[in-house]
């Protein structure tokens, strides 16, 4: 099982460990995670000796915690977006933003992509003018409603924000038929290439300050420092519970000043931490490790979800883009 695990890129390493965290949290039965596991490892000897090798193993509290590490600077910041501005929301759990809320407006889209039509989603403000805008960068289970809510929080909030669909060269999330399989099996190269046509597409919105930034979770938390690392329009990112991507040195190259949320329990994303850390020495980069939370705590469809450390998260987080992206 070893050689099996050392031929999966880091994507599918991800994915992998994700399965087995669903299938103890019993969020997954152990029949889906076989397939999916085949999947990536190609073979059922594989799958079976990974998931029998890991079981129960992805709840283990860590042996080493810490609260936050920093190195911050300042920058100029204006009376708007509001660091607090979306610390309220509509139906749902405290932050949720309604698709129907008078502040901002909403809708799916499609653009030009390196390959096929990139789907999306963009929520923005109401009131006419120009704002930064956030690429939104879903989970591993793609673009679904949670990631939108997510997207018109920020709208909220006074940015521009666009959701893409990292499905979309198969068609989209809602016509795949097996979307952890689509997303990891994609070269990053693609996935990049499809987030430059994203940042390519804010550019040209009347209402894009032409100031971007990224934020991701999960899966996508680790997209979201893969994006930073290689696409330098990127001023401001933050990965809530993402691995660090492979090669870790891909990210030296980054001008973002970074924050990075973490859940004190979740174990095998805070494994990776030690590399991201290297390699943003001497960048604006802030970690946290919010105690007594695992992965997904700020998912409020997920049995994760902590709405406590959610909110000050989120606060932290509106008040990272308002001092790194708001020119």
């Amino acid at each position: 099982m070893l050689e099996d695990v050392e031929q999966l890129n880091w994507k599918q390493h991800y994915a992998a460990t994700e399965i087995v965290e669903m299938v103890d949290e019993r969020r997954m039965s152990r029949r889906d995670a076989l397939r999916h596991l085949t999947l990536i490892f190609g073979s059922v000897a594989g799958a079976t000796a990974f998931l029998a090798a890991c079981a129960g193993s992805t709840t283990k509290s860590p042996t080493t915690t810490s609260s936050s590490s920093s190195v911050t600077t300042t920058t100029a910041s204006r009376r708007t977006p509001s660091p607090t501005a979306a610390t309220s929301g509509g139906a749902g759990h405290i932050l949720s933003v309604p698709e129907d809320d008078p502040d901002i407006s909403s809708d799916s889209v499609s653009f030009d992509g390196p390959a096929s039509p990139m789907l999306g989603y963009v929520a923005q403000p109401a009131a006419p003018g120009e704002y930064p805008a956030i690429v939104v960068i879903h989970e591993i289970f793609g673009l679904n409603d949670h990631i939108r809510d997510i997207a018109r929080r920020l709208a909220k909030a006074g940015y521009v924000a666009i959701a893409p669909d990292l499905a979309s060269r198969s068609g989209g999330t809602e016509k795949s038929e097996n979307i952890i399989q689509e997303l990891i099996a994609s070269p990053i190269e693609e996935n990049i290439a499809d987030l430059n046509a994203v940042v390519d597409y804010l550019k040209q919105l009347p209402e894009c300050d032409g100031n971007i930034g990224a934020i991701g979770f999960c899966f996508g938390g680790a997209m979201t420092l893969a994006m930073a690392g290689a696409i330098t329009t990127v001023r401001a990112a933050v990965s809530y519970y993402g691995v660090t991507p492979e090669p870790a040195d891909s990210l030296r190259s980054t001008t973002a000043a970074v924050l990075a949320h973490y859940g004190e329990t979740d174990e095998r994303v805070n494994a990776s931490i030690g590399r991201l850390e290297t390699v943003l020495a001497g960048k604006t980069f802030t970690k946290r490790i919010w105690p007594g939370v695992g992965h997904q705590f700020n998912n409020d469809t997920s049995g994760a979800y902590n709405e406590k450390v959610a909110l000050e998260a989120w606060n932290e987080t509106l008040a990272w883009f308002a001092r790194h992206l708001v020119s």
